[in-house]
């Protein structure tokens, strides 16, 4: 999937899918909650076209449900739902990892890790959406996440794991190929 170039000019999408995710992370729309397309597209001054872009996206991120000829909600999500999404993202994100660690750079690795310590902190100063667009960038340039086998999740303490970047560094370095 090819990242959106940011040139300071937000789409009337991204800039609704903005306002709905802040309505979400403020409480204002709760779990459960239909989202009155009529009243939000008004509220906001655009068309239904935006909302409808924007509506589909956050469906796509399992934020809503659209069920057609009923409306839109607010997902209903439970701590094991999470839980249950990252075990099987971690898991195959470490097959992923372990099958590219002996072709990753120096420059790649450097900058995983530096991506890893920043969601660290993130988590540790409750700052879940730097977290989240950490963990979006994570999976940028490179579709692979080193440390991902220990990463910090949200329930988790940061503070304990089992497998670290300096570990990958020294089991990458004995097989990667210069670039």
């Amino acid at each position: 999937m090819e990242k959106e170039l940011d040139l300071g000019y937000k789409s009337l999408k991204n800039l609704v899918y903005k306002y709905i995710r802040d309505q979400m992370q403020s409480g204002e729309l709760k779990q459960g909650d239909t989202i009155n397309m009529e009243r939000t597209a008004h509220r906001l001054g655009v068309s239904k076209t935006p909302l409808r872009e924007a509506l589909i996206k956050l469906e796509a991120e399992g934020f809503v449900r659209i069920i057609p000829w009923r409306g839109v909600f607010v997902s209903e999500l439970k701590l094991q739902d999470f839980k249950d999404c990252y075990q099987i993202i971690g898991a195959l994100e470490c097959c992923a990892i372990q099958a590219a660690a002996p072709l990753l750079t120096k420059q790649e690795v450097a900058r995983m890790a530096r991506i890893e310590a920043e969601m660290r902190d993130a988590l540790a100063s409750g700052d879940f959406d730097r977290y989240y667009e950490r963990n979006v960038e994570s999976t940028g340039p490179i579709s692979i996440w080193p440390a991902t086998c220990n990463s910090p999740r949200p329930w988790t303490s940061s503070r304990k794991s089992s497998t670290s970047s300096r570990g990958l560094r020294r089991s990458s370095r004995s097989g990667r190929r210069s670039r």
